[in-house]
């Protein structure tokens, strides 16, 4: 019987069951802040745009709706 064989999927690691994109950013589902409050992180949001800053400066928590009222929520981040 031949060997089944799987497509592979773009690389992504999964830490704690966190999704980690090749691009070394781990996905944020809306939570509290995932790191200490004085670390410098990039942050991606809904609507495309990158920040960079105080992890504290950064409003964390949001609801998973993908509308105009929630463009500017953290979607994914990494330690800059």
């Amino acid at each position: 019987m031949p060997k089944k064989t799987t497509l592979k999927k773009p690389p992504v690691a999964k830490a704690a069951g966190v999704a980690v994109t090749a691009t070394g950013f781990t996905q944020h589902t809306g939570k509290k802040c995932p790191v200490d409050a004085d670390t410098i992180v990039t942050v991606q949001m809904r609507d495309g745009s990158e920040w960079t800053g105080a992890a504290d400066g950064v409003f964390w928590r949001h609801r998973d709706q993908d509308d105009a009222d929630h463009k500017r929520d953290v979607i994914a981040y990494k330690v800059a």
